[in-house]
C-alpha cells in the first residue's frame, strides 16, 4: 500500500508535508486497527495482505492487551527516514480484522512529492504584476461564494413548508442582508488596497526607513503567492512541478509492481494533494489527450483544491474561458472532463472546507455545474446534479475563513478518518465512486455529525463574542467595563502591593499610587483594556471547550454512546443571554419614545439568540455528492 502526499502553496521544508500527514494518518490507523484488533502474536499463513511484499519478512506484531492500555499499539514501524533529500518515507505494518471478518495485514509506505524547490521563482515585480490581475478574480469569486454561505441559513429555512420557519427565515434575512453588504464592503476595500499597494511596493522599498519594515513582509508575500504565479504563467517551470509529482507517484507504483501478484495480495496507490498541489496533481494525472494515464493512480484525494481557482498552466497569463483554452493549448484544459474520459478510471474524492476560500465549493466543468453540486450538498436542491465531477465531500475544519485552508490534516473525523479507511481497505472504491460496505460507517456517521455541529457551534460562539464586543463599545456598556476594570485593577494592586513596596522604598516613590492615579482616571484605557481582556478570555475558553470536545468524540471507542456538546450548549446560552441583555440595556431608554423600533430590535435579538443556541443542533449535515462521469 502506497500513500503519496503532495503539499500546497508556499515553501515547504524537507519532510514537512510527510510528517504533517503521516502522523495523523498512522495515529488513526493505529486506533482503527485496535478497534478491529486480532489477539494473536503472529499472522497466519492465509492472512489477507494489503501491499505486503514478503510475509516472512514481517516481524511478529505485539499482541494488544486491551483498549485501556496506554501503551497499546497495533503499529510496527519498519522504516522512518525524514532527512534524506529524495527518499523520505515512513513505513509501518498493522494487523486488524477487515469488513469480511478476515484478518488483514497492511504494509503502508508514506512518501511526499515536494515540488516547492523544483523551479526558479519569479521576480518580485513579476509576481506583483500577476497578483494585481489575479486578486480581482479571486476577490470576486470569494465574494460570490461567501455570499452563498452567509445566505444559506435563511435560504434553507425559506424552503421549509412550515409558515413559522418562513417567518424565522425572514428574520435571518434581516441579519444576512447587512452581513452580506458588510462583506462586500470589506472585499472592495481589500481590492482598493491591493490596487494601491502592489504598484507602489517597488518604489516604497527604495525608502530606507520603510524598506526595513516592508521587505520581510513583501518577501513572505512573494514566497507565498509566487508559486501560484509560476504555475499560471510559466508552463516550463510548471512542467518541473509536475515532474516532481510524476516521479514520486511512479516510484510508489514501481514499489507496488515489485510485489508478486497473488490472490491474497491487494495493491493500492493513493495520492493526497492539498491546495495548489491538487491542481498540479490533477494536471499530472489527467493531461493526456488520448485518455490514457501515464501514471496509474487508484485513488486521488484532493483537499482544499486550487483546481478551479488556479486552473492549469498556460502561456496566456490570465484565466481564459474554456473555448479559448481548448483552442490555444496542447492539453485538455478542463481537468474534470479529462478525468471523466481517462481509462482505467481513477476514483477521485474532493474534500473542501465550508469556509475555505481557495476551493470555494465543489469541482465541475463550469460555474453553473459547480453551483448545482453545491446546492445539492447543502440541501437547497433535492435531486442530485448530473454535472460531471468527482465525489464531493464538504467538511468542517475550523469554521473560520482565515484558518480553514490550512486545517485539513488536523481534521481527524472528516478528512483523516476517510483517508485512513481507504488506505486500510475498509472503504472499497469501484470505478468513479466509493462504495462503503454495509454497517461500516454507523458510528462514523454519528461521530461526523457531532463534529460538524461542534464546528458550527464554535463558529457561532466566535460570532456571539464579536457581537458582545461591538455592543460593549456603546457608551452605557463601555462605562460598565471601565468600572469593572477599576475594580479589577484596585484588587490586583491591593493583592500585590506588599510585593511592590520594597521596590518603592528602594527607588523613593509610590509606584502603586502613581499607577493607580494614571490608569483609574482614564476611562478609555480602563474600558478598552477590560473589554479586550474579556474578549480574549472568552475566545480562549471557547476554543479550549471545542478542542476538548472534538478530541473526546474523535477518539472515543467505536460503539460508545455518542455525546452532544453539553458544555458548548451552556456556553452558547450564556453568550446569547449576555448579548440580549446588553441589547436591552441599550434599547430600553428608547422604548417609551420609539416603542416599535425598540421592541423590534429586542425581538430580533431574542430570535438571533435562539438561533445561535439551536442552529448547530437542528441544521442538517452537508451531503456527499457522488461522482459523475
Amino acid at each position: 500500500m502506497e500513500l503519496v502526499v503532495v503539499h500546497g502553496i508556499g515553501q515547504q521544508k524537507t519532510s514537512q508535508t510527510l510528517l504533517e500527514w503521516a502522523e495523523p494518518v498512522l495515529r488513526r490507523l493505529d486506533w482503527l486497527a485496535l478497534q478491529r484488533r486480532i489477539l494473536r502474536p503472529t499472522a497466519p499463513t492465509g492472512i489477507r495482505r494489503v501491499g505486503v511484499d514478503r510475509l516472512d519478512e514481517v516481524r511478529p506484531l505485539r499482541v494488544p492487551t486491551g483498549a485501556d492500555d496506554p501503551d497499546d499499539s497495533a503499529l510496527l514501524f519498519e522504516r522512518v527516514v525524514t532527512s534524506s533529500p529524495e527518499d523520505n518515507q515512513v513505513r509501518a505494518y498493522a494487523e486488524y480484522e477487515g469488513n469480511d471478518s478476515e484478518p488483514r495485514l497492511l504494509d503502508l509506505t508514506v512518501t511526499e512529492a515536494r515540488w516547492a524547490d523544483a523551479f526558479l521563482a519569479m521576480g518580485r515585480s513579476e509576481v506583483f504584476d500577476w497578483g494585481l490581475g489575479f486578486a480581482f478574480r479571486a476577490i470576486l469569486r470569494l465574494g460570490i461564494y461567501f455570499g452563498r454561505v452567509v445566505t444559506l441559513p435563511p435560504r434553507r429555512e425559506w424552503n421549509r413548508a412550515n409558515p413559522l420557519r418562513k417567518l424565522f427565515a425572514a428574520l435571518l434575512w434581516i441579519v444576512a442582508g447587512p452581513l452580506l453588504a458588510a462583506l462586500w464592503m470589506v472585499l472592495v476595500a481589500v481590492a482598493l488596497l491591493v490596487v494601491v499597494t502592489l504598484p507602489l511596493a517597488g518604489p516604497l522599498l527604495l525608502i530606507p526607513g520603510l524598506k526595513t519594515w516592508l521587505d520581510p513582509l513583501m518577501r513572505t508575500l512573494v514566497e507565498f503567492i509566487g508559486d501560484a504565479a509560476v504555475w499560471t504563467r510559466r508552463p516550463v517551470r510548471a512542467a518541473a512541478m509536475r515532474e516532481v509529482v510524476r516521479d514520486g507517484v511512479q516510484r510508489a507504483r514501481a514499489r507496488l509492481d515489485a510485489i508478486p501478484d497473488d490472490a491474497d495480495t491487494e495493491k493500492l496507490l493513493v495520492v493526497v494533494a492539498h491546495s495548489e498541489g491538487a491542481a498540479i496533481s490533477a494536471e499530472t494525472l489527467f493531461s493526456r489527450v488520448s485518455g490514457e494515464r501515464e501514471v496509474q493512480v487508484d485513488v486521488l484525494v484532493t483537499v482544499g483544491a486550487g483546481v478551479t481557482l488556479l486552473g492549469v498552466s498556460n502561456w496566456l497569463g490570465y484565466i481564459a474561458d474554456e473555448d479559448d483554452l481548448d483552442a490555444t493549448s496542447l492539453y485538455p484544459r478542463n481537468l474534470v472532463r479529462a478525468w471523466a474520459n481517462h481509462h482505467p478510471e481513477t476514483a477521485w474524492l474532493n474534500m473542501w472546507g465550508i469556509w475555505d476560500p481557495v476551493p470555494s465549493g465543489p469541482i465541475s466543468n463550469g460555474e453553473a455545474a459547480r453551483n448545482e453540486r453545491w446546492r445539492f450538498a447543502n440541501g437547497l436542491r433535492l435531486e442530485a446534479s448530473d454535472a460531471i465531477g468527482p465525489r464531493e465531500y464538504p467538511v468542517h475544519n475550523t469554521g473560520f475563513a482565515f484558518t480553514d485552508h490550512g486545517a485539513y490534516s488536523s481534521n481527524i473525523a472528516q478528512v483523516i478518518d476517510p483517508v485512513t479507511r481507504i488506505v486500510m481497505g475498509l472503504d472499497r472504491q469501484a470505478g468513479p465512486t466509493f462504495v462503503e460496505e454495509p454497517g461500516l460507517h454507523a458510528q462514523a456517521v454519528v461521530r461526523e455529525a457531532n463534529h460538524v455541529r461542534s464546528v458550527k457551534a464554535a463558529g457561532l460562539q466566535r460570532a456571539a463574542i464579536v457581537t458582545l464586543a461591538l455592543l460593549a463599545l456603546a457608551p452605557p456598556l463601555f462605562a460598565g467595563f471601565a468600572a469593572g476594570g477599576r475594580l479589577i485593577l484596585s484588587g490586583l494592586v491591593a493583592a500585590f502591593g506588599p510585593l511592590v513596596r520594597p521596590l518603592e522604598s528602594l527607588f523613593g516613590f509610590d509606584l502603586s499610587r502613581k499607577l493607580l492615579e494614571t490608569l483609574l482616571a482614564n476611562d478609555l484605557l480602563m474600558g478598552g483594556g477590560t473589554l479586550i481582556g474579556t474578549v480574549a478570555l472568552l475566545s480562549w475558553f471557547s476554543s479550549r471547550l471545542w478542542r476538548s470536545y472534538v478530541e473526546r468524540i474523535t477518539w472515543q471507542p467505536e460503539g460508545a454512546t455518542p455525546r452532544l456538546w453539553a458544555a458548548g450548549l451552556v456556553f452558547r446560552i450564556a453568550l446569547a443571554v449576555a448579548a440580549v441583555a446588553g441589547l436591552v440595556v441599550l434599547v430600553w431608554p428608547f422604548a417609551g419614545s420609539h416603542p416599535i423600533p425598540a421592541w423590534a430590535a429586542i425581538t430580533l435579538g431574542i430570535a438571533l439568540g435562539v438561533y445561535v443556541v439551536l442552529e448547530p443542533l437542528l441544521s442538517p449535515v452537508p451531503r456527499i455528492v457522488e461522482a459523475q462521469r
